[in-house]
């Protein structure tokens, strides 16, 4: 197994942190990234972990890594330097497969995730697709995600920001893709979309998609609120 953190987002919540992704923000002395990556490493099936950032801030992830000294991560960049020429997460996945000739199940972390949960049960077995998915227990708040209907713990609806959410559990943006998902990545990028959720929506055409519910901590870093929040718990 092969983990893929997608950090190529151009965009920081942190006022005092413009010029840093948000990957990078510190939570509790460290960076979101390095949270990700403790929780990474209790997997031992994972063989090689991959951070996909863009032109702009590769030299702060070089920086970085150079004190975190692992053989285990490297750190790639997209190629893409100003903010209009962004790729989109998908199209950040089928680069680095490409580039890598991957061919191995695939973690999947949006690099703007904070958890305190094990992703050991998640990645257990890897012969189906699986989102992670967290209930947010707030209408309004669900809105901002993609919300994920469920009929035991199969994925029956996903909807990205919808204005009447039918239920409160959303996507994490953590994904389990076995390595039969690969072959996927061309076909759904021929639809010229380049979202996760438009990817999770294609999938469910071809083939199941199950549900991980996790329990715990969850915050996606996309907005000051949640980081503020984040920091207090984590304080």
């Amino acid at each position: 197994m092969k983990a893929i953190i997608l950090a190529a987002g151009f965009v920081t919540p942190d006022p005092l942190a413009k010029d840093r992704p948000k990957s990078l923000i510190l939570i509790n002395n460290k960076p979101i990234i390095e949270h990700i990556l403790e929780k990474l490493k209790q997997i031992n099936k994972i063989k090689k972990i991959f951070i996909i950032t863009n032109n702009k801030f590769k030299p702060l992830f070089d920086a970085w890594i150079n004190d975190y000294n692992s053989d285990k991560v490297e750190v790639i960049s997209n190629g893409i330097s100003i903010e209009e020429d962004i790729l989109g997460p998908v199209r950040d996945l089928h680069y680095i497969v490409n580039l890598k000739k991957l061919r191995d199940d695939l973690l999947v972390i949006a690099g703007d995730n904070l958890f305190d949960f094990s992703l050991d049960d998640f990645t257990k077995t890897t012969d189906e697709i699986k989102i992670g998915v967290y209930d947010i227990k707030n209408p309004d708040l669900a809105k901002n995600y993609g919300v994920v209907k469920l009929k035991e713990n199969k994925v029956t609806n996903f909807k990205e920001n919808p204005q009447n959410p039918e239920t409160t559990i959303i996507s994490t943006a953590i994904y389990l893709f076995p390595v039969s998902v690969i072959p996927l990545l061309d076909e759904f990028l021929e639809t010229e979309k380049e979202k996760l959720g438009d990817f999770v929506k294609f999938l469910m055409s071809k083939k199941e998609i199950h549900a991980h519910k996790f329990q715990g901590h969850w915050f996606d870093i996309g907005s000051f609120e949640s980081l503020e929040r984040a920091r207090n718990i984590y304080r």
